[in-house]
């Protein structure tokens, strides 16, 4: 009898964990709104939409093309090209020519032309990876951040949309009306407008 108890109980286990991971996808799948037109890829066993809507989490994508493909354990990513566009509930709109999407973790890969606009900055780069989650941009090939009439340009940077911050290094430069900043390492806040340098500054007046 009590063999019997451990049985019943580990297979009620079982189907709870199972119900709740499908619950988890459930939660995670991407949902079309619309779409021009679309097209089976028997290639690659997907469907090609033309200027799709996607919905996720409240969060809009639309491109030129773009298809839905799941991995071997069934998390879901979508692959999209040309006028990539990524509207936030928070009113933020992030451009890309490309964009790869983790839906499970709400990270996405933007490439080429990529510029992400917030109520306080613009940011343009070449390659963003952007957690729509946490709502953080990481760029490590180059980029710029302009603010008002800041302008910061740096090889990498990390940028943290709630709380205004970002953190910038290796090669920095901050260009305003009336100096001219070189640094390695620097933290500005885009709403406070207040900077912090961290290791060797040269500032020069313009």
């Amino acid at each position: 009898m009590p063999f019997v108890k451990k049985y019943i109980s580990l297979l009620l286990l079982v189907v709870l964990q199972a119900l709740l991971i499908q619950t988890v996808r459930a939660q995670d799948k991407m949902n079309i709104v619309r779409s021009d037109m679309s097209r089976i890829n028997a290639k690659l066993g997907t469907m090609m939409n033309y200027n799709p809507l996607y919905e996720h989490k409240g969060n809009y994508l639309t491109a030129d093309s773009g298809y839905l493909y799941k991995n071997e354990i069934g998390q879901e990513f979508f692959e999209a090209f040309g006028n990539v566009v990524i509207t936030q509930p928070s009113g933020t709109l992030i451009y890309a020519d490309h964009l790869h999407y983790d839906a499970s973790a709400q990270l996405a890969k933007l490439t080429g032309n990529v510029k992400m606009e917030d109520r306080n900055s613009v940011l343009t780069t070449n390659y963003l990876t952007y957690n729509l989650r946490s709502k953080i941009g990481t760029y490590t090939g180059g980029g710029r951040i302009i603010s008002q009439n800041d302008t910061i340009t740096s090889r990498n940077a990390y940028y943290f949309e709630n709380t205004g911050d970002a953190y910038f290094r290796h090669k920095v430069v901050v260009r305003t009306p009336s100096v001219k900043v070189f640094t390695d390492t620097m933290r500005y806040n885009g709403i406070t407008k207040n900077t912090y340098f961290f290791g060797p500054t040269n500032i020069k007046g313009q």
